[in-house]
């Protein structure tokens, strides 16, 4: 009898599991995902990037270029340094091949500059025939359009030949009163046969395209810019008046089609924002994610430090609701379990391998030999 309920209640959690992932899907279409441990190799053809010049217009010097690699969301992050930069990457293998594709990435920004991108991808940036949209320009000094999307098509024109992509209030939670970065953060963006949304830490922020200052009707095309001579750039654009990125960025991931909401929250579970540290230039050697999980004494000195749960308003409500209705079904199946076994069975059940009579029982009468 126990073991029949034993196998049920494990059989109801399988299930609840299964039907929890079954909404997710983070590995289809997945062709570049640079976790900067280290190196800039792309996990999933194990290439390397391609080192760039500090603009795109030039070429890089070798001998001025030595990547730092500091502490990170997971593991580590390499640290770009605006002015100071030297050199940038072309992910020559994580090309999308339309206009439906997915850009994720952990982001704590050093300092802000008006058009820094973290993202560039542009076919030609010639002002006869320039198609190429930036993704992360800060578009503000103070940095709150962060999670931004800047387009430029001379080609098509569709809607217009400059289109920004912004919430319509900025990009919220990730300022402080000093306009300082609070923490680590993830911004990603889906485009969908060309029309953008943007997600801060796992929400929806609502993105618009505008045309100076007035939205464009729904269902326009935004993004039309990809085709077969399209590249993808990290970390700079090809323009000398904008400076290059200043920031740490850990776990880039690029999809060559549209994640769902639900892929969005899968992809950024497991990822301890609350605990990772303000990234520090000094640190070298790998930050593994255990010691940001013992070492929260820290915690106290790193001001910029928040909780995903507090200020940073991150995952999707349904996603929770599922994993406390899984939870609250298993405690359920545990208790009624726990029960059976304490209950004592009156008679003996030939089917019940498990039964044994209970020859300690206090209220046994002794035997009385006289």
């Amino acid at each position: 009898m126990k073991k029949r309920i034993l196998t049920l209640a494990l059989a109801a959690v399988m299930t609840l599991a299964t039907t929890v992932s079954a909404f997710a899907d983070i590995t289809t279409g997945l062709i570049g995902q640079y976790n900067f441990d280290g190196n800039f190799k792309n996990e999933v053809t194990g290439t390397e990037a391609t080192y760039t010049g500090k603009w795109l217009t030039q070429e890089p010097v070798v001998a001025d270029i030595k990547p730092v690699f500091v502490n990170g969301v997971t593991n580590q992050s390499v640290l770009f340094e605006g002015i100071l930069q030297k050199y940038s990457l072309q992910l020559t293998d994580a090309v999308p091949t339309s206009n439906t594709f997915t850009i994720s990435y952990d982001i704590y920004y050093k300092e802000f500059y008006q058009y820094s991108p973290v993202i560039f991808m542009a076919s030609s940036w010639e002002d006869a025939d320039a198609q190429w949209i930036n993704f992360g320009v800060g578009h503000k000094s103070d940095l709150s359009y962060a999670a931004g999307v800047w387009v430029r098509d001379v080609v098509n024109k569709n809607p217009a030949e400059w289109v920004d992509i912004w919430a319509p209030t900025g990009t919220p939670s990730l300022i402080n009163d000093k306009k300082e970065w609070k923490a680590w953060a993830n911004i990603t963006y889906v485009v969908d046969g060309g029309m953008v949304t943007t997600y801060v830490d796992g929400k929806d922020i609502g993105t618009v395209g505008t045309l100076n200052g007035t939205a464009f009707e729904e269902g326009k095309t935004w993004v039309n810019v990809i085709n077969e001579n399209t590249k993808v750039y990290f970390g700079t654009d090809a323009f000398t008046a904008d400076t290059p990125l200043s920031a740490a960025v850990d776990n880039l991931y690029i999809y060559d089609r549209a994640l769902t909401a639900e892929d969005v929250t899968e992809l950024l579970s497991g990822r301890a924002y609350h605990i990772a540290f303000e990234p520090e230039k000094e640190t070298q050697e790998p930050v593994s994610t255990e010691k940001n999980k013992v070492d929260k004494g820290n915690l106290v000195k790193n001001t910029n430090a928040t909780t995903a749960a507090g200020e940073k308003d991150g995952g999707s409500l349904g996603f929770i609701i599922i994993i406390v209705v899984v939870i609250a079904v298993i405690g359920g199946l545990v208790a009624l379990f726990v029960v059976v076994l304490k209950k004592k069975p009156e008679y003996y059940d030939s089917d019940d391998e498990d039964y044994m009579p209970d020859d300690d029982d206090d209220d046994d009468e002794e035997f009385d030999e006289d």
